[in-house]
């Protein structure tokens, strides 16, 4: 079983524990100049704990294809689950409750991205990886090995018609082509890891169809915004288009090819 790096695993158990093991905060609220009652509200975790878990686990997301952690939901009252600053609790005949929320203990680590050698592993990769490949600061090589190498070793039970085209997609998804984008104009370089196509993505969902049935698998999302690159797609229709201290880049995804 793949374990997590503890730079992913350690946000995501704060996360999970501070939303189903809610703080509890009792708050005395005045019901007439000489009485009050006194009344327990859950303190929801901030939305900077569920940013934090989408940063440092967004590379081993992409991989699968998941979707990271939606923390701009709201709940069934319209109200956010994961609020910026405080909830609001209504209660009835007395107004209203501000309840701060929980912040995250774990760093909120500001993105670093860089290009690294890649250290040929998994070999099953050797084919399709380029030799730099895009890191961010939260997972080593060895964690994306971790994650990749149980997923290629079920691929040996799969058709041909799948398994070359979901090996090619795994292995650059996890270790995408890295770009330096500099013009000279910017305060620090840029780095940029290539993405594959929607259609691409979109012909691995086709091919394998029938194993992620069998495997009680889901298929990759094709549609998913990415959780690095804010406003882009994990797998754009042609190119990423971002712009970084006031200077516009492209970037063009990668295909699969058919086979």
């Amino acid at each position: 079983l793949f374990t997590l790096p503890q730079s992913c695993s350690q946000p995501l158990l704060e996360l999970q524990c501070k939303t189903f093991f809610q703080k509890c905060e009792n708050v005395t609220i005045p019901i007439s100049p000489s009485s009050s009652i006194q009344l327990s509200f859950p303190a929801s975790p901030c939305k900077d704990s569920c940013d934090n878990v989408n940063f440092h686990c967004a590379q081993l997301l992409t991989i699968g294809g998941a979707q990271g952690i939606d923390c701009n939901m709201v709940g069934p009252t319209g109200a956010p689950i994961y609020p910026a600053n405080y909830s609001i609790y209504l209660v009835p005949g007395l107004g209203s409750v501000q309840i701060q929320c929980v912040s995250s203990i774990v760093p909120v680590t500001p993105p670093f991205f860089s290009c690294e050698a890649w250290a040929n592993s998994p070999i099953d990769c050797s084919p399709y990886v380029d030799p730099n490949i895009f890191i961010t600061a939260s997972v080593s090589q060895t964690d994306l090995v971790q994650m990749v190498a149980p997923q290629l070793a079920q691929l040996a039970f799969v058709p041909p018609s799948c398994s070359i085209p979901l090996t090619e997609y795994i292995c650059k998804s996890a270790f995408s082509s890295c770009f330096e984008l500099d013009n000279n104009t910017l305060p620090t370089t840029f780095y940029y890891g290539q993405p594959i196509c929607q259609d691409g993505c979109q012909y691995i969902t086709e091919q394998c169809a029938q194993v992620f049935s069998i495997q009680n698998q889901l298929p990759p999302s094709c549609t998913t915004l990415s959780q690095l690159f804010l406003g882009q797609l994990q797998n754009p229709t042609s190119v990423n288009t971002f712009e970084y201290s006031s200077t516009t880049f492209e970037v063009s995804c990668l295909n699969i090819p058919k086979n």
